[in-house]
């Protein structure tokens, strides 16, 4: 009888045992499953901001100017009125934009069509490509800054992708293509300074996604918005008809980069002596992360695919000899090389189908001093 009731104690204790061990299982499994979830919210930036009484009305043009480092206060040159209409609109859209599709095809061979195709497949699209929503006030007024030269198809290609796109993400947003009058060498890192600055001229925007021509987004999951972090954008890129993604180094600013206006003030943008290809977006990543104030973050690589169009290397847009020992010496000029620093001049602005087109001339100043 007593090996019964021993017996009986162990099978109890036991029982016990394998309770607790079931409890404990289940209380690890939903902090996993927390931290999953966690994690995939941090690629919807709208999560966060749930209260209507934190978003004014836009305030139309112009927004307040650009600050740079040492308070220079950057001021637009462009001085014309975009032909928008403002948005008043009380109710806010939804946090979740619901019609969203998530994975998208994407073909880099095909021809794109014409804006003036794209703009009456996209009903709101105003002249110079600025678009809000007709039955909701847009929770985010953002920039799309484009530096351009010579890639129609490229151009079209983007227009005719990516408005669909940001129209369902229920955005105020317009695309600004920046063009570099020739016969200067192309200066990427310049002409998204001038396209940040003039942006803030023509609307009261507060976000910047700062995007190459060739980069096609593959998921509209991938909000164009900012968050309290700049923002690299791609996390894989399959270029033109290769069978594979490659993932970009991190932290990275290059090819799409979203970020919030006061951000790329206090950093004081980008350099504006990088003269050809490469090195600019290192220097900017530096500039962002090197106080430890900011960190460039980025969706995870299902969500955040991109293609990019197949092409050759760029008349004028060479590799810049200078562009490492540039680099090399970033943090030397970062308070005065960037937005504090800036002189350009706008030739001419237009409020094309689908975009708003801006030509700027700039003189290429000898910067063999900063090398030395």
């Amino acid at each position: 009888m007593r090996i019964v009731s021993d017996l009986k104690h162990k099978v109890l204790a036991c029982a016990s045992s394998r309770k607790f061990l079931i409890l404990v299982l289940l209380g690890v499994l939903k902090v996993i499953v927390f931290l999953v979830c966690s994690r995939y919210l941090q690629q919807w930036p709208l999560w966060s901001n749930t209260k209507s009484r934190g978003t004014p009305l836009v305030l139309g043009p112009p927004g307040q100017p650009m600050v740079a480092r040492g308070g220079v206060v950057v001021y637009p040159r462009a001085h014309v009125t975009p032909p928008w209409a403002r948005d008043d609109t009380e109710n806010l859209c939804p946090v979740m934009p619901p019609r969203l599709v998530g994975p998208l095809f994407v073909n880099t061979s095909a021809l794109a069509p014409d804006p003036n195709t794209t703009v009456a497949l996209n009903p709101g699209l105003e002249p110079g490509g600025h678009y809000h929503p007709p039955d909701c006030r847009a929770r985010h007024r953002v920039a799309i800054i484009v530096p351009y030269r010579n890639r129609l198809q490229h151009l079209h290609a983007l227009l005719h992708h990516l408005h669909p796109i940001l129209r369902r993400q229920l955005l105020d947003y317009f695309i600004l293509v920046v063009e570099m009058a020739m016969p200067t060498m192309f200066n990427r890192g310049m002409l998204l300074n001038i396209g940040a600055v003039e942006a803030v001229g023509l609307w009261d925007v507060r976000c910047f996604i700062l995007h190459d021509v060739d980069m096609l987004p593959e998921d509209d999951r991938n909000l164009y918005t900012c968050t309290d972090q700049p923002r690299h954008m791609p996390s894989a890129i399959k270029k033109g008809m290769r069978p594979l993604y490659w993932l970009p180094r991190q932290p990275t600013t290059e090819a799409v980069v979203s970020l919030k206006k006061e951000h790329f003030s206090m950093v004081n943008g980008y350099s504006n002596l990088y003269f050809g290809w490469g090195a600019e977006d290192d220097d900017f990543a530096n500039r962002l992360t090197a106080d430890g104030l900011l960190k460039v973050t980025s969706p995870s690589p299902h969500i955040g695919r991109y293609r990019m169009f197949a092409h050759g290397a760029d008349p004028g847009n060479d590799r810049n000899p200078l562009g490492m020992r540039l680099f090399a010496k970033w943090k030397a000029r970062q308070n005065t090389d960037g937005l504090n620093s800036l002189q350009y001049e706008v030739k001419k602005v237009e409020f094309r189908p689908g975009y708003t087109w801006m030509l700027v001339s700039v003189s290429r100043n000898d910067s063999t001093h900063h090398t030395q």
